[in-house]
């Protein structure tokens, strides 16, 4: 999958129905490859296109948090730039999913030391 391909993706999502977010986090996730395109995407603040792409985001976050890992200081330095409040949910979410592998105490996503505390 291209960037090109993940950008006709998400603009033939219609609507946020849950099948049709689904849908396209599944070719995401069957091509990690373009992870970093939906990232960069999701934090495009004045493109609208941006709002379907942190839904998407969401998906894939909640199964694969540790492809953020990488990208963890370029989403955080981001968070504060978006402007859609339908983009702010679904990035909200996320950092609930980072809290929450952040403080497992039976398997840590990632450690303090890790991610610079």
């Amino acid at each position: 999958m291209t960037k090109e391909f993940l950008i006709l993706q998400l603009n033939n999502i219609e609507n946020a129905k849950r099948v049709n977010r689904l849908r396209v986090a599944n070719l995401v996730i069957e091509n990690p490859v373009v992870f970093k395109h939906l990232l960069a995407i999701a934090f495009e603040v004045n493109n609208k296109l941006s709002i379907k792409a942190a839904w998407v985001l969401e998906f894939v976050c909640e199964e694969k948090l540790d492809w953020l890992a990488p990208y963890l200081t370029y989403f955080t330095q981001n968070i504060s730039h978006l402007k859609f409040d339908s983009a702010v949910r679904p990035v909200s979410k996320i950092c609930g999913f980072i809290a929450k592998a952040y403080t497992s105490k039976t398997k840590p996503l990632w450690t303090k030391s890790a991610i610079g505390f």
